[in-house]
């Protein structure tokens, strides 16, 4: 008899530890990532400081342009700087002269959260494309749109009628707005970006497109687009043979003394 509720507590012992071993795996299965769920030992992410306000560059940020330097920026036309017609600094913000020409930045740049404030110009002048038209250009080739778009008020028509796909925050000839997330003339407004460059294969053929994300003064207006190719007018969008993995971010001179303020990067692992 002692011989067999000995071999009983033997038994429930080890079902006990099967039991509890079981508990244990299936509390704390494998990710993804080969850690644990609740794993200590997991590493954890840097530490980064953010800035004073949503706007204001965290300390792993590139500031391109804060008011008073352009030297992370260059002038491409060199013909347009023998004429004397440059990329200035009017009371802390960029803004080209007629004729300019497209300003680049020194560093090159791929996948990347970008933050850049603009204004359209304070003198109301033209319609339609042209009227505070600009462009913030991710490695050179594919447009987010700057434009006045300005809506009196919700409901109302346009207070300047354009083409879907070339207003404020469109990928330009490619993708409206989610919406018109537009303030009036001349107020500042802020774009979000957070944009994965296109990835090639060796053929120079497209074997992941690039994305992008867009918040305009805090409304999300494009959500994790897949850019269809580089920016063209009046032609359909089509990806080029290939290009570098950094590019440098260009900024239009499309005739209007737009202006640019606040800009500044995060570059991101692909």
């Amino acid at each position: 008899m002692k011989r067999l509720v000995s071999i009983i507590i033997l038994v429930l012992v080890v079902c006990t530890i099967v039991i509890s071993a079981e508990k244990g795996e299936n509390e704390n299965p494998l990710k993804h990532d080969g850690f644990k769920v609740h794993d200590m030992d997991q590493p954890k992410p840097t530490i980064i400081r953010a800035g004073a306000t949503d706007d204001a560059p965290p300390s792993d940020a590139i500031v391109l342009f804060d008011g008073k330097d352009m030297s992370k920026w260059n002038q491409q036309s060199e013909k347009a700087k023998k004429a004397k017609k440059t990329w200035r600094i009017v009371n802390g913000a960029m803004q080209p002269t007629k004729g300019a020409g497209t300003l680049q930045t020194n560093q090159p740049f791929g996948s990347m959260q970008l933050h850049i404030e603009w204004r359209t110009p304070e003198r109301v002048v033209g319609t339609g494309q042209g009227r505070g038209n600009s462009g913030v250009f991710m490695m050179g080739h594919y447009e987010l749109q700057v434009l006045d778009c300005w809506q009196k008020k919700a409901g109302d028509d346009y207070d300047n009628p354009t083409y879907a796909d070339g207003q404020a925050g469109s990928v330009y000839g490619q993708k409206p707005p989610l919406v018109n997330a537009c303030r009036s003339h001349h107020e500042w407004q802020s774009y979000d970006v957070i944009f994965h460059r296109p990835i090639f294969n060796k053929d120079g053929s497209v074997k992941k497109k690039a994305t992008i994300t867009v918040i305009q003064n805090g409304v999300l207006i494009q959500d994790h687009w897949e850019i269809l190719g580089n920016t063209n007018h009046k032609r359909r969008a089509a990806y080029s043979k290939g290009h570098a993995d950094k590019l440098p971010i260009t900024l239009q001179d499309h005739g209007n003394p737009t202006e640019f303020r606040n800009i500044w990067v995060r570059e991101l692992k692909d």
